[in-house]
């Protein structure tokens, strides 16, 4: 069953149930619950709004954070891109905000920024929005708008109505005692409504990380909701956007004007898209493949990560893959640990280690060290150059930040960035035989 199929109407009761008459077998009974309702936006009044790049305002709802030069780029959930000069990691200041309705998701190559409008992929010129431009509320963006190229959590055609997000409204409805059986027990032992009409399971939102050889991204928290929305990569000159069981390709011989070329059928289920030197991979809630798309357009699969879901975090290193399992999302990870494997690795006896965790998310490596976020125990730097021994070897701790994604500036610079619970936290490291990462800055969520 499709992601948006499982996407089903459903309330989350939160009174209990009075009787107001009974009579032999027939009476009624009020039902307090709260319903679970989809915030509709109009799509043609979205492609009428202007998009404009504002004065810098405060990060209230961080979703995906890149670092591409230097600046910073991190994504408020729904609105649009802080644009952040970075070229001083001391002292980062906020630049300008690119306001943007309905961007969940963002990608940067070669000096154009690409980005998610609800189901529009826009394109920006990123040099005339960097850190020397000024706000200027009568420029117009973007340079290039494609319509159609993701899929909605429910989409109206007859409206051009997309959502992707919902609102919680409390009801009241007197009901027939029959109709108990419409209703079944969720795990928290609520009862929910079960009726035939799409709209929001209430599930946390968070962001799953991927990387790419052109810029380095992070997210925060994990889960799978925002993730489900407008995923694309970049690699290899061809843009890759998931529409629904698609992989739609675009080619970028003209970056500012993405030509689609192909669409193949990807796959059910598949939530997630990122990269992997010249490979891309892709994930859904059991599994995970890489694909080879050396060719150009069309994909095929080179390997199978079965141990690893969209919910979890993968990094690579040579023939080692490094698996990164959290109990506290959607997935139901039976332990928290950091799992270390050979390939194939579609083949269980090449596993290396397995490794307890104490809440472990994103990580990335950087040369012989893995950086392991693991959440109120910070960020975690292990000497990965000996394989099979991965948890003896740690050798650093940053330990003032409850950690959830990192990424590293390039290969060579010593700067480290980690996305937090309350901002992004910049660090130095220069190995293992200078101690600890050392603590540059911090830029601060509201």
């Amino acid at each position: 069953m499709s992601f948006r199929q499982c996407i089903i109407f459903i309330g989350f009761v939160l009174g209990s149930f009075t009787f107001q008459g009974c009579l032999k077998d027939s009476c009624t009974r009020s039902v307090n619950f709260t319903r679970i309702e989809p915030i509709f936006e109009n799509m043609e009044a979205v492609r009428n709004t202007a998009i404009i790049l504002e004065p810098p305002k405060p990060i209230q709802n961080p979703g995906r954070v890149v670092s591409y030069g230097s600046q910073l780029l991190i994504n408020e959930k729904g609105k649009g891109i802080h644009l952040i000069d970075n070229s001083d990691p001391v002292n980062p200041f906020m630049s300008s905000f690119l306001a943007i309705p309905g961007n969940y998701n963002f990608a940067v190559n070669n000096g154009v920024l690409y980005a998610n409008s609800y189901v529009d992929l826009l394109v920006f010129e990123l040099n005339v929005m960097g850190p020397s431009t000024m706000p200027d509320q009568t420029a117009s963006f973007p340079t290039t708008r494609l319509q159609q190229v993701f899929n909605a959590f429910w989409e109206n055609d007859a409206s051009n109505e997309v959502a992707f997000s919902y609102q919680s409204v409390p009801v009241t409805e007197v009901l027939d005692c029959s109709a108990y059986g419409e209703y079944a027990s969720s795990d928290n032992g609520q009862l929910v409504e079960i009726a035939e009409r799409q709209v929001f399971k209430g599930n946390d939102l968070a962001i799953v990380n991927s990387v790419d050889s052109t810029f380095t991204t992070g997210g925060l928290s994990h889960g799978l909701s925002d993730a489900a929305i407008a995923q694309f990569t970049i690699l290899d000159g061809k843009l890759y956007a998931l529409n629904q069981e698609n992989l739609r390709v675009f080619d970028l011989t003209n970056p500012l004007q993405p030509e689609a070329i192909a669409s193949h059928f990807i796959g059910l289920d598949i939530l997630k898209l990122g990269n992997y030197e010249n490979a891309m991979t892709t994930s859904n809630f059991y599994s995970s493949l890489v694909l080879d798309v050396s060719n150009g357009a069309t994909p095929s699969v080179i390997n199978s990560v079965p141990m690893a879901s969209a919910c979890d975090h993968i990094a690579f290193k040579g023939d080692l893959v490094f698996i990164s399992k959290n109990t506290g999302n959607e997935c139901y990870a039976e332990r928290n640990e950091l799992i270390v494997t050979g390939t194939p690795v579609y083949d269980l006896s090449n596993i290396v280690g397995n490794y307890p965790m104490n809440d472990p998310r994103g990580m990335a490596i950087r040369g012989d060290y893995l950086l392991l976020c693991d959440g109120a125990n910070g960020l975690k730097i292990f000497d990965i150059s000996e394989e099979g021994r991965v948890a003896e070897n740690l050798v650093a701790n940053a330990k003032n930040v409850y950690a959830y994604d990192v990424l590293t500036v390039d290969s060579t610079a010593n700067q480290i960035i980690v996305i937090g619970a309350d901002g992004v936290y910049q660090y130095e490291f220069q190995g293992q035989a200078n101690g600890d990462p050392l603590f540059l800055s911090k830029i601060s969520f509201e």
